[in-house]
């Protein structure tokens, strides 16, 4: 049955490249290894100990080589592509040389750069349709394991679910981590779901696809919440041929987002009806207990009843056999006899077993030590059951309600972090305007940009370009921890750490790998069939969104999610993708 499911094809395709296929295995495990980038290390002779992640990029890196070597594989004609990957680690080396700690700044840097290298092998190993239906294939089973754990521990601990004070599979205890994976590889499951074509797999992967939308749910990153609505309503948008499976799980998404954000209240409503039941059959209960009671009462009443009436007739028969005469009467005429004086009368018949048992239930001193009348009265006691506690009630603030918690309690000081990490850092571009402060060094200079904020913001023309729900939050005079302070947003992040150069190559990569995608979108938008450029596409603006609240510049999952983004508009120009195919 396994072997008929969409998704078992489309890693099928995926190897059916007999040229390509060490290529493309190494693409699917890199994949299959990213969610738990921070938790997999393997001892790697000579290089010593490397992430899982770094290992199977290694395997793409020197697979797609090889295809290159052999014609497999094309260098792709883009200009202005590698010009901002060349900008961009041009403005990592300056930022470097000219920074106030350039030699702290020197990791960070040389990270940035190897993710440049990474998004230029990407962008070539990702090199057919049929490559990529399958990469989202494996971003669906590897994010199911995910969710599989979350969804345990939300068991375990009794319906409470906290990022930042539980153990996770992916290396890390950061919400936002958590709330970026799912948002990224969430897609997977999307696309497993509106393109399976059998109705057994098709309900299995609805269960699975619930699932991750309630694991979301209950993560409590609000971006990553927004991340997936933003994704579900592009697939509406944009996907014809998936709308009505998108829609739905849209509406699922919903429904489990209203049930989740008012869970407390319907548990005081489900403890509240069970509270009402259990008193509803408590009383039947004592009703029937009465019940039988009477019942009791009547029939040992009927019993002493019958028992009297079989003793008085069996009295009157006993007189009237002694009153009988000895002899036979010879006729009408004759008398009666009776017994001559002095004679002895006949002996009185002893009492049959049911007679005394009769005769003992009907005497009013059956029971020994109490009196005749307060024998009657006497019935069986049951044991009074102790009082079962009853259901607290829980309350509508109650810390359980996480979610419910992180949209109302906790936004104004998300609110305060935000909003003065984002001034602090448009005032830090400002101060070092062509290279930055460098890479990775914004956090030792935040407090110092918060003051400057707080001062410049005293001035009239400056407070009149800040909102009045933003101006408490912006002047306060709270201290944040480094592990705390960022500017929260990735292109202010890259102008206070790289300054002009480094965010204009960033802009540069982004708009021409957006570019490519919405080209190819253009050219398949009136056909119809499942296509891995409308997932991508639709995933992409959900995470551009989660990234203007929570920068992943240093981390491969962004630039993966760049590479699936350029990879899959060029795959539908170059005639990778064919409309024929349908759902």
């Amino acid at each position: 049955m396994i072997s008929r499911a969409t998704f078992v094809r489309a890693i099928k395709e995926a190897f059916a490249e007999r040229e390509l296929w060490l290529l493309n295995a190494s693409v699917l495990l890199y994949v299959a290894l990213l969610p738990f980038h921070l938790a997999i290390s393997v001892p790697v002779p000579v290089l010593g100990q490397m992430r899982g992640t770094e290992v199977a990029a290694l395997l793409v890196t020197l697979f797609a080589v090889m295809a290159y070597l052999r014609g497999h594989v094309r260098l792709q004609k883009a200009f202005w592509l590698y010009v901002f990957l060349a900008l961009n680690v041009g403005a990592q080396a300056l930022s470097v040389l000219f920074a106030p700690n350039g030699l702290d700044s020197f990791a960070p840097a040389i990270a940035m750069a190897q993710y440049s290298v990474l998004l230029f092998v990407l962008i070539h190993a990702f090199h057919s349709e049929s490559l990529l239906k399958a990469i989202l294939v494996v971003m669906g089973l590897s994010v199911l394991m995910v969710v599989g754990h979350a969804l345990a521990l939300f068991v375990i601990q009794g319906g409470v679910f906290h990022t930042r004070e539980q153990p996770t599979i992916i290396g890390t205890e950061i919400g936002n981590y958590l709330g970026y994976l799912l948002a990224m590889f969430g897609v997977g499951v999307c696309y497993v779901f509106c393109t399976e074509r059998t109705m057994t797999w098709r309900i299995i992967s609805g269960v699975a696809l619930a699932g991750w939308l309630y694991s979301v749910i209950i993560s409590g990153v609000k971006m990553s919440q927004i991340a997936v609505l933003a994704l579900l309503l592009m697939l509406v948008l944009i996907a014809k041929c998936v709308r009505v499976r998108a829609g739905f799980a849209l509406l699922v998404y919903a429904i489990l987002f209203g049930i989740q954000f008012h869970i407390v209240p319907i548990q005081n409503q489900y403890v509240l009806a069970r509270r009402a039941v259990e008193a509803r059959v408590t009383m039947v209960e004592s009703a029937w207990r009465e019940a039988s009671r009477e019942i009791g009462r009547w029939s040992q009443e009927r019993v002493r009843t019958v028992a009297l009436s079989y003793r008085v007739k069996e009295k009157r028969t006993q007189r009237s056999t002694m009153e009988e005469p000895v002899g036979t009467p010879e006729g009408p005429g004759d008398a009666v006899a009776k017994p001559a004086p002095g004679a002895m009368m006949p002996p009185t018949p002893l009492a049959s077993p049911v007679e005394k048992t009769a005769r003992e239930k009907t005497s009013p001193a059956s029971v020994v030590g109490q009196p005749p009348r307060a024998q009657e009265t006497v019935m069986e006691q049951e044991p009074i059951a102790e009082p079962e506690p009853e259901p607290k009630v829980l309350s509508v603030r109650n810390t359980e309600n996480f979610v419910q918690n992180r949209w109302v309690d906790e936004s104004a000081s998300s609110l305060e972090l935000r909003s003065r990490g984002m001034f602090a850092a448009f005032y830090m571009g400002l101060s070092h305007p062509l290279t930055g402060v460098g890479p990775g060094q914004q956090l030792y200079f935040f407090d110092h940009f918060s003051e400057v904020v707080r001062e410049r913001n005293y001035q009239t023309r400056s407070v009149m370009l800040i909102p009045r729900s933003l101006r408490k939050y912006v002047f306060s005079k709270a201290k944040w921890t480094i592990s705390t302070s960022n500017p929260n947003n990735f292109l202010l992040m890259l102008w206070a750490e790289t300054g002009l150069l480094g965010l204009v190559a960033f802009l540069g990569l982004f708009f021409v790998m957006g570019f490519e995608a919405l080209r190819g979108w253009w050219l398949i938008r009136h056909k119809r069939g499942p296509c891995s450029l409308r997932f991508i596409l639709a995933s992409c603006v959900g995470l551009i969104l989660f990234q203007l609240v929570n920068p992943f510049m240093l981390h491969p999952w962004f630039w993966t999610t760049l590479a699936l983004l350029y990879a899959s508009g060029r795959a539908v120009q170059t005639g990778s993708w064919k409309p024929r195919e349908t759902i």
